[in-house]
C-alpha cells in the first residue's frame, strides 16, 4: 500500500507537474532533477534554430539562467494557446521554423493587448524566465506587440512520428507544435489535475518516458483508454523532467481514433425491475434503445437509460432463484465503433443488497497486500456492490462476489492477493471456513474471506466508498497520513463526500475544507499514521457501534483485529 504515491508529494511549481505519481516512475522529483538539465537542453533547441533572427532569439531565452533577463524576441509566431488547468498557468507558444527552438510564454494571453492568438506574429521583450519540471518558460514579459495575424502555422508542424529521439534528445522538441500517430500502451493516470497522461507508443519509439497528456475533459470525451490508437493532428512538446509529453488542448485537435469495440462486462439487478448492464466502454446514448436488449426466461425490456458505460434496463419483474441471460445488440460507443462480443451476460433474479459499513483498514502492507474489512448491518446479497478508492483517479479496488450474507457477517477483502503466504486459492462463498485457516494461513474463519484486485490501498489522502449497483453510496471513509504530503487532487476528494452528504462535519467552519481551514481537512478525516506492517500490524478500526459518517467513529492505529468484533 506505501507505494504509488511519491510522485505526488512534490511541489509543483509553474509546470503543474506535481501529480504525475507512481504509475509513470516519477517518483519524488518536483522539477529540480529536470531544472539540473535544462540549460543543455536549451543551449541544443538554440543551435538548431541557426542562431538568427526569431529563432535565435528564443535560443537566447533558452540558454539564459533563470531569472531577470533582457532580450527582445521579434517576428515569432503563436502556435497554440494553453488554458489555465488547476496548477498549471495559461499561456502561449511562439516559434520561428519548424526545425525549433521554441518556447513557452506562462504569461495568461488574456492580460495581453491585444491577446495574442493562434497565428499571430510577435514581439515581445522577456523580462523573466524560469525553468520547473525541466519545462523552460517566459514568467514576465513587457513590450507586447502584435505584428500580423493569420499566419500559417501549419508550416512549422514538425510529424515526429517516426523520430527515435523524441525522450533522448527533448531539449530540442520542447515547446515545439507537432504531430504524431501513435497507440496508447497504458491506462490514464493523473498528470496535475484536471490533465491526465498515458504512454504512447508510435512507429519511432517504445518508451514509458513517451506520453501523451490532455485534459481529463477530452480522455472523458472519446473515452480514451489503453490500445486506443489516434493522431496528434495538432499538438505541442510538454515535458517533465525526462518526460516527453506530447500534448494538446483541444478535443478536435485529436483525429483517426480509432479503440476496441464495446462489449457487456456484466449484468446486475438494480431492483426486481431494473437490470444494470455494464460495458467496456461508453456508449453513445442516441444510439441506444430499449429494443436493444433481448432476455431469456420470459423477461422482456421496456425502457434503457444511458449513463457512460453503464445502462439501465427495465423489465417485468425477475424471480429470486433463477437465473437471466441478457443479450445486446446495435449499440455503439462514443466514437460510432458496433458492440463486439463478448455481448451478453448472465444475472440472477433480484436479492435486496446487504447493507455494509467500512470497519478495518490496514493500507500499508508490504508489496500492497493490504486488508479491509467489512461489517453486515443488514444481510442480503454482495453482488454487484463494489469498493472503490478516489483520488486523483476512481480506482475499483473489488467487486464482490454474488452471495447472500447475514446481520453481523465480517467480510475481510484481501487486495492483490497473488503472492500472499497461506492465501486462500478464491473467495469463499459457500462458508467462512471453506478455506479454514488450518490449511489456508492468510485467512480468518470468523469471516468471509474475498480476493480483491490487483490495486491495494494508497498510503495517502484518499476517499473509500463501499458502493451497491446503480451508485448508491453504502459507505464512505475520507482517510488521510498526516505525516506525508497532500498530493494535488486534495482535498477535492473530502468535500466531494461532504457535498454528497455520505461524510460530516459538511464544511469546515463555514467554509469548504482544506489545509488551511480551522479546522483542517486533515482533521476531519482518519489518519492512517502508525498502521501496516512496519508499526506491528496495527490498523485503523470503526469503534462499535458508531456511524455518525465522521472521523469520530473511528480510532486511532491499534492492533489489528481482522475477522472478530472490532475491540
Amino acid at each position: 500500500g506505501a507505494a504509488g504515491e511519491a510522485g505526488q508529494a512534490g511541489a509543483a511549481g509553474s509546470s503543474g507537474q506535481a501529480g504525475a505519481a507512481g504509475s509513470s516512475g516519477q517518483a519524488g522529483a518536483a522539477g529540480e532533477a529536470g531544472a539540473a538539465g535544462a540549460a543543455g537542453d536549451a543551449g541544443a533547441a538554440g543551435a538548431a534554430g541557426g542562431g538568427t533572427g526569431g529563432s535565435g532569439q528564443i535560443g537566447a531565452v533558452r540558454a539564459a539562467a533563470d531569472g531577470t533577463v533582457d532580450i527582445a524576441v521579434q517576428g515569432v509566431i503563436v502556435t497554440y494557446l494553453k488554458p489555465l488547468l488547476g496548477s498549471d498557468v495559461a499561456g502561449f507558444f511562439v516559434q520561428a521554423e519548424a526545425a525549433g527552438p521554441a518556447i513557452f510564454v506562462g504569461v495568461d494571453p488574456a492580460t495581453l493587448t491585444p491577446p495574442p492568438q493562434i497565428g499571430d506574429k510577435v514581439d515581445f521583450t522577456a523580462t523573466t524566465v524560469a525553468t520547473a519540471g525541466g519545462l523552460k518558460s517566459v514568467t514576465a514579459l513587457s513590450g507586447f506587440s502584435v505584428v500580423s495575424s493569420g499566419n500559417d502555422v501549419a508550416a512549422l508542424v514538425t510529424d515526429v512520428t517516426s523520430s527515435a529521439d523524441l525522450v533522448s534528445a527533448l531539449g530540442n522538441y520542447e515547446s515545439r507544435a507537432l504531430k504524431l500517430t501513435g497507440a496508447l500502451a497504458a491506462d490514464f493516470a493523473s498528470a496535475s489535475a484536471p490533465q491526465v497522461a498515458a504512454q504512447i507508443t508510435t512507429t519511432g519509439l517504445t518508451d514509458t518516458n513517451l506520453r501523451l497528456r490532455i485534459p481529463d475533459t477530452i480522455q472523458a470525451q472519446y473515452d480514451l483508454a489503453n490500445t486506443c490508437a489516434l493522431t496528434v493532428d495538432y499538438g505541442v512538446m510538454w515535458r517533465y523532467n525526462t518526460t516527453a509529453q506530447p500534448s494538446v488542448y483541444r478535443a478536435t485537435d485529436l483525429k483517426e481514433i480509432t479503440c476496441p469495440a464495446p462489449t457487456v462486462v456484466s449484468a446486475v439487478p438494480k431492483s426486481a425491475t431494473e437490470v444494470i448492464v455494464t460495458f467496456s466502454r461508453k456508449l453513445d446514448p442516441a444510439s441506444v434503445q430499449f429494443g436493444d436488449f433481448t432476455f431469456d426466461n420470459g423477461l422482456t425490456a421496456s425502457a434503457a437509460a444511458v449513463n457512460g458505460k453503464e445502462v439501465t434496463v427495465t423489465t417485468n419483474a425477475t424471480v429470486a432463484g433463477t437465473t437471466y441471460k441478457v443479450t445486446a445488440s446495435s449499440l455503439t460507443d462514443v466514437l460510432g465503433t458496433a458492440i463486439g462480443t463478448p455481448n451478453e451476460a448472465t444475472f440472477g433474479g433480484f436479492v435486496s443488497p446487504a447493507k455494509l459499513l467500512i470497519n478495518e483498514i490496514s493500507p500499508n502492507i508490504g508489496s500492497s497486500h493490504d486488508l479491509i474489512e467489512f461489517l453486515v448491518t443488514e444481510g442480503g446479497s454482495l453482488n454487484g456492490i463494489t469498493l472503490h478508492q478516489i483520488g486523483s483517479a476512481d480506482e475499483t479496488l473489488a467487486t464482490l462476489p454474488d452471495m447472500s450474507v447475514a446481520t453481523g457477517d465480517i467480510i475481510v477483502v484481501h487486495l492483490v492477493p497473488s503472492g500472499v503466504t497461506g492465501i486462500a486459492p478464491e473467495s469463499e462463498t459457500t462458508a467462512k471456513n471453506q478455506y479454514p485457516v488450518a490449511t489456508n494461513a492468510a485467512n480468518y474463519d470468523g469471516a468471509w474471506d474475498i480476493l480483491g484486485g490487483t490495486t491495494g490501498l494508497s498510503y495517502s489522502f484518499r476517499s473509500l466508498k463501499l458502493l451497491a449497483p446503480g451508485n448508491v453510496v453504502l459507505d464512505a471513509v475520507s482517510v488521510v497520513q498526516s505525516t506525508g504530503t497532500a498530493p494535488g487532487s486534495w482535498p477535492g476528494t473530502l468535500q466531494a463526500l461532504q457535498a454528497e452528504g455520505v461524510w460530516l462535519p459538511a464544511d469546515c467552519g463555514g467554509q469548504l475544507c482544506t489545509e488551511s481551514s480551522t479546522p483542517t481537512a486533515t482533521q476531519v478525516s482518519v489518519d492512517y499514521k502508525g498502521v501496516g506492517d512496519n508499526a506491528g500490524g496495527k490498523s485503523v478500526q470503526r469503534k462499535p457501534g458508531a456511524n455518525t459518517k465522521s472521523a469520530a467513529d473511528w480510532s486511532a492505529a491499534a492492533a489489528q483485529s481482522f475477522g472478530l468484533v472490532n475491540p
